[in-house]
């Protein structure tokens, strides 16, 4: 079952703080164990990456094949943390189905775009100018998603600061799914 999804654009360390997050809620012997998934790496085959399973074979298979995942991890009797790539979340706005990805508690973790784009460059050799960032992880749409579930502005945080955000995001999100 997916008890956390974390979204937001491109490089503003979904996976990086998932797997942070699932390795800190496992400290605690008395919780249920929780596993991390990147959504990226489950959609992927030996052939082809995720970024060339959205080129190659169209957003509309990339979608359906995260849909499957997405459903497969919620039936999961596992309790999951799942970090959602920019794909999944393109063809969400694409295909105007926010909703199929947001009945997961969800969290969005944003960064301001000049910022995230200046740490694109120098870690990862991203050659991308800021207005295509922007048009792309930046977009209204995008941003509209972003908007809907729970938001962490991380362009300013110290690294404790993100920590405790993000454990208490989640905390609240469980919270809230016990009272439903």
């Amino acid at each position: 079952m997916i008890v956390f999804q974390l979204i937001g654009p491109t490089g503003v360390g979904k996976s990086h703080w998932g797997k942070w997050l699932v390795k800190d809620i496992n400290q605690n012997p008395q919780a249920d164990p929780v596993y991390f998934y990147d959504l990226d790496r489950l959609i992927e085959t030996p052939l082809y990456t995720a970024e060339s399973l959205f080129l190659n074979a169209g957003p509309h298979y990339f979608w359906e094949r995260s849909l499957q995942e997405l459903e497969r991890l919620q039936q999961s009797p596992s309790l999951c943390v799942v970090a959602t790539g920019a794909g999944t979340q393109w063809a969400a706005c694409y295909f105007g189905a926010h909703e199929r990805l947001l009945i997961f508690p969800t969290c969005t973790l944003w960064c301001e775009s000049s910022v995230l784009l200046k740490y694109l460059q120098r870690q990862r050799g991203d050659q991308r100018s800021l207005e295509a960032l922007q048009n792309t992880e930046y977009s209204l749409e995008r941003e509209r998603l972003y908007k809907q579930g729970l938001w962490i502005d991380r362009t300013s945080l110290s690294e404790q600061q993100l920590k405790t955000a993000l454990k208490a995001t989640y905390l609240l999100n469980q919270d809230q799914n016990l009272s439903r």
